[in-house]
Formats: structure tokens, sequence, C-alpha cells
């Protein structure tokens, strides 16, 4: 079976009997990888061939969002002709129509779908009004869970709006599921003679830039569960996504302008791209949506690749930021057991009261006089009344922001100064995010922003974003709100239009090398037999740029002789040049455990590892050289 080179712990707990698994050492043929940026192995292998995908002709692209989700659609042939002839699902509500829903979904005490979107809330207000909500579980607006929870596991838990918790996947999944369905019967429906299989369909699921490994792979995991095959699922980045988008949408060409014809103001520019937007260009990609703010960077190469000067950043700074301003003050006014029973038990008109606060959100401008009116929902003032014995106004006229809101009817009134304080938070954390950014050296050639997502359409936003950088050109797409959406369906049809990514963080193996008095010392390393543990083997460095399809160096390590499986330790760390793994900051993310071919109790088995980080997940490729057997997987972030 051969020696245990693992760590200790894991020497202790292996049952007696069972295969023995050792962890990797270094080739010790190569300089001891305790050396700063040491290469190890000389051979390199193109991990990152593209695949025939043939059989594919139809790409659905599904953004899911943390207030809400919609999904999107094209053909091949459509794509070809134009690229932006893109199909989205329209969503029907109580005040029209919507190309997404609200990220709300409605399970019965079997963890099966009863509705989704304006349908869960409705019916949830149904349910309530008869009591029989107890035997349901309504999740409104839980994306952003995986972002906040480091600990995030398979077996996470969710709590529904009553506090009753389901496993975080099964809700997840539950929400993929429905919109799956719900896409092909659509899509099914467009012609009874169109035989759609699963096989045909190239799926393309939104996540934010900025989360970690942990919730990425997260989604993936949901995505199959819900019924979509691995092979056939593309995990695009948001803000990557949106800038696809709009580099083929209409804009105001500047030379147009400045030609004597003064035609054609709005056309696109040659090849397809804004006309600021050619090689060489450099621009920011900000994303504001409603959970996180996702920033991005981009240069356009000399054959119309995008490539990435900076890694992704950004925060929890989005819209709904400004909604919880405004659902503080509200709280304020009405109190928290108030408004704690208005959402369990009137979601449906709570839901309206925000939406339409969204609204006056978008279209607010900076300095306007004009007070703000917001239709109360009728629980709001029938339950404050039921718990303070007297009526809203009468309540109000007596609280302290008395001079700043008022009650008029059915409306609540708020002052254009206290409306527009409620953004302060939101855009202090954004812009002063910019200017740190734009101050660093290597970003002070960017001269565009493009501005995307369904917050990035408040004036307010883009008045004070323009007011701080009037340098810079500010450009916001019609469509902002969609633009994601409809840049996955692009990312689903080319997934290479990004050609290159810079790493956000330092990945590599953890393994184990002969000891060198002359380079370790022995109070700062952990010893056993003669050899240094816990090495942090570098393979991805953080500000490395990361090229789609180039040459990746492969490592070789051993497997101790006589054992049949070995195992890859992969850690992250944001530290350039790590020595150990078990310095701070580092991060065990998952193991990969590799088989041997050809179990050899003479001599340790050689093994060449590759890890390739594509910008959305970690791939790892392990080849034993003697009989060429090649193991390819992706890290499991989540134990």
């Amino acid at each position: 079976m051969g020696q245990c080179l693992s760590r200790q712990t894991r020497r202790t707990d292996r049952p007696t009997g069972d295969l023995v698994l050792s962890s990797v050492m270094a080739d010790p043929v190569y300089s001891d990888p305790c050396i700063q940026h040491a290469e190890h192995v000389g051979n390199t292998h193109n991990i990152q061939q593209r695949k025939d995908h043939n059989d594919r002709f139809l790409v659905v692209a599904i953004d899911f969002g943390t207030t809400y989700t919609g999904y999107a659609f094209s053909f091949r042939h459509e794509y070809q002709r134009d690229r932006l002839k893109i199909s989205t699902n329209i969503w029907t509500h109580n005040v029209g129509l919507s190309e997404k829903a609200p990220t709300a979904i409605l399970l019965n005490k079997n963890q099966e779908v009863v509705s989704f979107g304006y349908d869960a809330l409705n019916d949830y207000a149904e349910l309530t009004e008869a009591k029989k909500q107890s035997k349901f579980f309504l999740f409104h607006r839980f994306k952003m869970n995986l972002y906040t929870d480091e600990r995030l596991k398979s077996n996470t838990m969710l709590s529904d709006i009553r506090g009753k918790h389901l496993p975080a996947i099964v809700v997840f999944s539950a929400v993929i599921g429905y919109l799956k369905d719900h896409a092909i019967q659509r899509i099914s429906g467009i012609d009874n003679q169109l035989n759609l299989e699963g096989k045909h369909i190239h799926w393309v699921l939104t996540i934010p830039a900025i989360w970690h490994d942990k919730a990425k792979q997260f989604m993936r995991k949901a995505a199959e569960q819900a019924g979509i095959e691995t092979d056939r699922l593309t995990l695009a980045l948001e803000p990557e996504a949106a800038s696809l988008y709009c580099r083929y949408v209409p804009v105001y060409d500047s030379a147009a302008a400045n030609s004597q014809s003064q035609e054609d103001l709005t056309r696109p520019a040659p090849g397809n791209s804004f006309n600021n937007f050619r090689p060489g260009s450099n621009y920011i990609i900000l994303d504001l949506g409603g959970g996180t703010v996702d920033i991005t960077f981009h240069t356009v190469r000399a054959d119309g690749a995008l490539q990435e000067l900076h890694q992704p950043t950004g925060g929890y700074w989005g819209g709904t930021l400004v909604d919880q301003e405004f659902s503080d003050i509200v709280r304020r006014i009405l109190g928290d057991e108030t408004m704690m029973r208005a959402h369990v038990e009137y979601p449906q008109e709570m839901v309206e009261f925000m939406s339409e606060f969204e609204v006056k959100k978008r279209m607010f401008k900076c300095g306007q006089a004009t007070p703000i009116q917001i239709k109360i929902p009728t629980c709001l003032t029938d339950l404050y009344t039921e718990m303070n014995g007297t009526s809203l106004s009468e309540g109000l006229a007596n609280h302290e922001l008395k001079d700043k809101l008022s009650v008029k009817r059915d409306k609540l009134v708020l002052t254009a100064e206290l409306f527009e304080s409620l953004f302060a938070s939101s855009l202090s954390h954004i812009i002063g995010h910019l200017i740190q950014l734009l101050n660093s050296e290597s970003l002070k050639c960017i001269d565009t922003i493009l501005l995307v997502g369904g917050y990035s359409e408040s004036p307010v936003v883009k008045e004070n974003i323009s007011r701080v950088f009037p340098n810079i050109r500010v450009i916001n797409p019609t469509d902002a709100s969609s633009a994601v959406l409809k840049g996955a369906v692009l990312f689903g049809h080319d997934p290479y239009a990004i050609a290159s990514r810079v790493c956000k963080n330092t990945y590599g193996v953890a393994m184990q090398v002969p000891f060198n008095p002359n380079i370790h010392f022995k109070e700062e390393c952990r010893i056993i037999d003669g050899l240094v543990y816990d090495v942090f083997d570098v393979h991805l460095r953080a500000g490395d740029t990361a090229s789609v399809g180039a040459e990746v160096i492969e490592k070789s390590y051993y497997v101790s002789k006589g054992a049949a499986y070995g195992i890859l330790d992969i850690y992250m760390t944001s530290h350039v040049s790590p020595v150990s793994v078990t310095e701070p900051g580092c991060t065990r993310l998952g193991t990969v455990t590799i088989q041997v071919e050809n179990v050899n109790n003479e001599s340790d088995t050689k093994i060449a590892v590759s890890l390739v980080y594509h910008g959305t997940e970690l791939d790892v490729e392990a080849r034993e050289v003697a009989s060429g057997k090649i193991t390819k997987t992706t890290v499991d972030f989540l134990g």
C-alpha cells in the first residue's frame, strides 16, 4: 500500500485496512520549491482546447439576480446573422410586464416548486389569508447568502421569510430547475416541429465577478442538481457578459458627429464595437446590480478580443443598499414588529411597496425640489393602528422625522433632501473605491466607464459618477438592466471572447520537500522523517495574466511507492509569494484525489499536474507520466 506522506491528521483518522492515500512530494530533480518563483518542469500542455459543440444549436442564459431573475436565448443561426437577435422571457404581473421576475420561490412541504416570481408572492399571500402558509416555504432575495457566507458548504441551510429552514442547495436548484423547464417549454412552443433535446442546448448561468470560489462551485452544483449536465453549462461573470453585449449596442459616434455629413450618429462603429472601444481602448465595466457592485477592467486587443487589465473587484454596495436605507426609515416610523408582521403576512403587498420605491429611485434626479410620494400598503397602516391604537398620520406628527416625512391620504411623502440622502452610503462606497482604483498606476489609462445593471439606470448614480470623474466618458446603454442577461447569451455562443484574465488570488498545491538546512528553519517548519511539510507550491500567482488557450506549465510530483492514490491539497491566498500553506491568509480550497493506474511497489509514481483558472472555476489536470492516464477535475471547494 505504501507509506502515507500526508498530514498527521490524515494518518490518525484513517480506518485500519482502508486504502492508504498519499499526498504529493516535490520532484527532487528540480530546485527547492521554497525558493520564490522556482520553475519545476519543462513539459507544457495545452488543456484548453475548444470542444466541438456542433450539436448545440441553442444557448439559454439564466441571470440569477439578488432582486430579479430572468432568462434569455438565441439560436446559433440567429447569432450568426444578427448577434443582438436575443429573445427574453416576459413575465406578467399586476402593473404590467417585465423581462425579469422577483427572485422568489414557493415550495411545498415536499420541497417541490409551487410557483416562482410574481406568482410565488401572490400564491403565498392567498395561503396566508387562508391560514395555510405553515405547510409551505417562501424564499425571497436569498442570493447574497452565498456571498456573505464564507463557510459555505453543500449542506448549508437557508431560512425562508418565517425562519423555517431548508438546504440552500435545494432552494437554488429549485429556482434553476424551474427556469430551465420554463425555458424549454416556451422555446418548444415556438414551433411544434422543433425537436428540442438536452444535447441541443448550452446553458449559461451568471455569477458576480467578486464571488469567492465556493459560491461559484455552489451555483454549478445547484445547476447540476436541477438537471443541467456540467459539460453543457458555462458560468459567466456578470460584468464580462455585460461588456460583450455592449460591444454590439449602437452608441453615439463621435467620429460621425465631427464629419461633414453628420449622418447616423448612433451607428455601431466598424467591426461591430463601440467606436471608442477599438483595439487599444481601455475601459471599466461598472456592473451595478441589486446586491453586488462588480468592477472589471478590459482592454481591446488587436484581434478584437478582450483582455482583463486588473482582477475584478467590488462589494455589496448595489441598489438594495438604497432599499435598506429606505426600509430602515419606514421601520423607525412603524416599529420593528409591524414591519416583521407585514413582511411575513403580506409579502405581496410589501413587494409592491418596494417596487414602487424602485420606480421612484430610478426616476429621482439630483437637486430636484419636488417631494417624493409613495403609496403605503393598506397592511402597514392597518397593522400600525392595531398595534399602536392610533393612526399612522397621527403617530408621524409626533415623530422626530416629522419635518422630512408626512402622510397624505394613502401616500408617504418624503422631502427631496431626505430621498437623496438614501443614496449616500452606496455612492460613497462605489465612488471611493473607483477613486482609489483609478489613482493606481496600472489603471491611469482608463478613459471610459461603462455603466450597466438595473441600479445604473438611476440618474443620481450617473450624475454623481460623471461629476466626480469629469475627464472620463461615462456610457449608460438604454437597456443597461438587461445587458448582463443578453451578454450571457453571447458568451455562451463564444466563450473565448474574453481572451485573458488577471488572477485575483494565488493558487497552488501543498507538498513535502526534503529538509535543507540552508533554506529551512526548524522553528518555522513542520518536519517529519526528514521532510518539510506544508510547502506552498505556486501554480497561478495573484496579478498574473492567464490567457485562454495558452500553454500551461506542468509541475511534477511523486506519489509514494506502493500507494494506490495521490492527494492534491489545493490552497489559495491573496499573497503574491507564499512559502507555506500555514501562513495567515492561506485557505485550503479542497482536495483532488488521483488514482494511480499501475501501482508501483519499487519506486515512486511521477504525476504531472496543471492548474488552470478560467476566470470562473479552477480546473486541475493530473497526468500519470508512466501510463499517460489523465485525470481532469474541478476542485471541490464545498467539502
